[in-house]
């Protein structure tokens, strides 16, 4: 469940912005940084937690098993993905993808 919680500040973010520009919301303070800076950091902090949201659930679902034979080396790679996993890779790359299509306004 960590990745779930990692992926709530970007979902926050995200209905903030909902709030703003569909529902003509005003006073969503987050949505209107400072400065330049905050606004870079705003939008690290956002990426790189959801960044690590999804690579942790991929890390957790995938097994890789590397074996050396005679003339060769061989790898296997599982994947097991169940509903918590499901869950956390829906949220992560949704939340992503849906910051990559703001942040290119």
């Amino acid at each position: 469940m960590l990745p779930v919680l990692l992926c709530l500040p970007a979902i926050a973010f995200i209905a903030a912005g909902f709030l703003k520009y569909e529902l003509g919301i005003r006073e969503v303070p987050v949505l209107e940084p400072q400065s330049r800076a905050a606004e870079a950091t705003l939008g690290a902090v956002l990426f790189g937690l959801t960044g690590l949201a999804a690579a942790i659930t991929l890390w957790r679902a995938t097994r890789v098993r590397v074996r050396r034979s005679e003339s060769a080396i061989e790898a296997d790679v599982t994947v097991r993905i169940g509903w918590p996993e499901a869950l956390s890779l829906v949220l992560s790359v949704g939340a992503l993808a849906i910051l990559v299509l703001l942040a290119t306004d």
